[in-house]
């Protein structure tokens, strides 16, 4: 048994790992030891029931059974867990919300070649996202993906937007009510009603205070220009009158 504490969305979680290589995959958010929010040890058949295909490693078996296990205990304080690509622009997170597969790293590595240094990706799959004070924020998570993009960081969330592949690059502000099931889509919502209720509500109030836009997109640079204009110009034009 190895247990090391971290901190993940302002949280200090102090984990009881089976697997001492469980460690390295938390590395650039270890802490001291301290006073824990949430103390997290997940069971033998928690971990097991993590694989797909039966040849993944224990170890990342129980590192994807401690994310799980983090976000039934997280909601308490105002976080979630968001399946999304979210990149930092000029200080802000950008959200991209797609079914794996769609092409979130592909759009958001568009960004990042017509940005370059202004442009940083925050977490590559699975942000956390934290409601303080009645504002949202995007944090890097060590549950990034297999390309393992993410920064340790919280960042202010400006837009969330759903992609789609597409013929042309094409973007829409979606209203609040027609963007619900998108999001909700790539949320994911404990098993326990009080935690699912509690993430609803948060996600009804994200959805009143955040844009969401649709992107209807291609492969090309010319999708990343699209978005950029819609979520990040048109904003700092309309702040700025």
């Amino acid at each position: 048994m190895k247990t090391f504490y971290c901190k993940i969305a302002d949280l200090a979680v102090q984990i009881h790992a089976k697997n001492d290589s469980v460690l390295s995959y938390f590395e650039v958010y270890l802490i001291e030891e301290c006073t824990p929010d949430l103390v997290i040890a997940v069971t033998d058949a928690e971990i097991a029931s993590e694989s797909q295909s039966g040849t993944e490693s224990p170890a990342y078996l129980e590192f994807l059974a401690i994310c799980r296990a983090f976000c039934h205990k997280a909601y308490a304080y105002d976080v979630f867990l968001l399946h999304a690509a979210v990149i930092e622009v000029d200080g802000l997170a950008y959200a991209f919300l797609a079914p794996s597969g769609t092409g979130k790293t592909t759009h958001i590595c568009l960004w990042r070649q017509m940005l370059g240094k202004r442009c940083q990706i925050v977490n590559g799959d699975k942000p956390f996202i934290r409601r303080r004070d009645g504002k949202f924020y995007a944090y890097g998570t060590p549950w990034c993906g297999k390309e393992r993009l993410q920064r340790n960081v919280c960042i202010p969330l400006s837009s969330l937007c759903k992609l789609a592949r597409g013929e042309t690059d094409t973007i829409r502000e979606m209203t609040a009510q027609d963007a619900v099931p998108s999001v909700i889509a790539q949320i994911y919502l404990p098993p326990s009603l009080e935690a699912t209720a509690h993430i609803l509500e948060m996600a009804d109030s994200m959805l009143t205070a955040i844009p969401c836009f649709q992107l209807s997109c291609t492969k090309a640079p010319s999708a990343a220009a699209v978005a950029y204009a819609a979520m990040v110009e048109k904003k700092q034009g309309e702040t700025q009158s």
